[in-house]
C-alpha cells in the first residue's frame, strides 16, 4: 500500500473522529442545558395547592389553558408506550398554532412514586428509539425526549398528583405545563437540595 493511500486513510479516520467529537460536545451541551433548565424551573415554583381528591373531568382539564383549548377528555386505564398501567384521566389540548399536547393525570400514593418514575424511565430506555434523553430531579420531575417518532414529555409529581405532558409537534411544553398547573392549583418549588440524574443515549 503506497503512502498516498495510507495518508488518505489516516485523514479519513481523523475527520471521522473530529466529527464524532463535535457531535459529542454539541449533544453534551444540550444535556447540560436541559438539566440546568429543569433545576431552575423546580426552584422557581412555590406553594402549589393540589386539586382536591376526586377532582376529575372539566375541573381537572379546564376548557382553556394558557393559549391552548381543550379538545377532549377521557378516562384511561393505561399508557402502554410508557409502561404506565394505572387508572387516570387524559385531556387533549390544541395550541393556537395547531400543535397538540396530551395531558394525563393520576392520583399516586407517595409509596408508588419511585416505581412510577422507574417504569417510565425503563420504557424510554428499552424503547426502539435512535435518540433518547432523560433528566430526573428528586423523583418529582422528569423531562424526556425520544425519537422516532419525535416525542417530548414532562412528568411531574406533587402532593399525591402525577401529571404527564406529551407532544409530537416539536413545541416547548413548559408554557402549557406552567399554565395548566396554575389553572388546577398553583405552582411548586422543589427542594434546593436537588438530586439530579442525567442519561443520554444516541
Amino acid at each position: 500500500m503506497n503512502k498516498k493511500v495510507l495518508l488518505g486513510c489516516g485523514l479519513a479516520v481523523f475527520l471521522v473522529l473530529v466529527a464524532f467529537a463535535v457531535v459529542l460536545v454539541m449533544f453534551g451541551t444540550k444535556v447540560v442545558n436541559f438539566a440546568s433548565e429543569i433545576i431552575n424551573e423546580s426552584q422557581d415554583r412555590s406553594s402549589w395547592i393540589a386539586p382536591a381528591d376526586g377532582t376529575s373531568g372539566e375541573a381537572l382539564f379546564p376548557a382553556t389553558v394558557g393559549e391552548a383549548n381543550r379538545r377532549s377528555i377521557e378516562k384511561v386505564a393505561d399508557l402502554a408506550a410508557l409502561s404506565i398501567r394505572q387508572d387516570g384521566e387524559h385531556g387533549s389540548f390544541q395550541m393556537g398554532n395547531g400543535a397538540a399536547v396530551e395531558v394525563y393525570a393520576w392520583r399516586v400514593a407517595q409509596s408508588e412514586v419511585d416505581a412510577f418514575f422507574t417504569s417510565v424511565g425503563k420504557a424510554i430506555d428499552d424503547g426502539p428509539y435512535n435518540l433518547r434523553t432523560k433528566v430526573t430531579v428528586n423523583r418529582t420531575s422528569m423531562r424526556f425526549r425520544f425519537s422516532p417518532p419525535d416525542t417530548s414529555g414532562r412528568l411531574w409529581f406533587n402532593k399525591g398528583w402525577m401529571f404527564l405532558f406529551l407532544t409530537r409537534d416539536g413545541i416547548e411544553l413548559e408554557p402549557l405545563e406552567d399554565a395548566y398547573i396554575r389553572a388546577v392549583g398553583g405552582v411548586d418549588t422543589g427542594s434546593s437540595d436537588q438530586l439530579l440524574e442525567v442519561e443520554a443515549t444516541q
